[in-house]
C-alpha cells in the first residue's frame, strides 16, 4: 500500500491526470492554446473555454438539424389532385400533345 505522500510525490492520481490531459488536448486541438499557455492557465478559466466550446458545437449541431429538416421539407414533392396539377400548368398547355426535346442551335 503506498501512503499518501508516495501519490503526491509521484504526481496526481491516475484519474485527475486522465481529465487534465483531455482538458488539454480539447484546447490544444479546437482552440490552438500552447501546452504552457493551458497549463499556466487556471483550472476556472480552463473549465470555461471547455464549457463555451461545447455550448458552441452543440449549438452548430441544432442549426444543423434544423436546416437539413427545412431543406427535407422544401425538397419533399408534394402531391396534387391532377385537376389541380392542369391548372397550375394552365389550359393551352396542359392540352397540347408533348413534343421531343428542343434544341437550342
Amino acid at each position: 500500500m503506498t501512503s499518501r505522500w508516495e501519490s503526491i510525490f509521484f504526481g496526481p492520481p491516475n484519474k485527475f491526470r486522465e481529465a487534465l490531459l483531455e482538458e488539454t488536448f480539447l484546447l490544444l486541438h479546437h482552440l490552438k492554446i500552447d501546452y504552457g499557455d493551458i497549463m499556466s492557465m487556471p483550472v476556472s478559466y480552463r473549465k470555461w473555454f471547455i464549457r463555451r466550446l461545447t455550448e458552441h458545437y452543440e449549438e452548430q449541431s441544432e442549426e444543423l438539424k434544423k436546416s437539413k429538416e427545412s431543406n427535407r421539407r422544401r425538397n419533399s414533392p408534394k402531391e396534387l389532385p391532377m385537376g389541380e396539377m392542369s391548372s397550375r400548368i394552365g389550359p393551352e398547355q396542359a392540352s397540347q400533345p408533348q413534343k421531343g426535346p428542343k434544341s437550342f442551335k
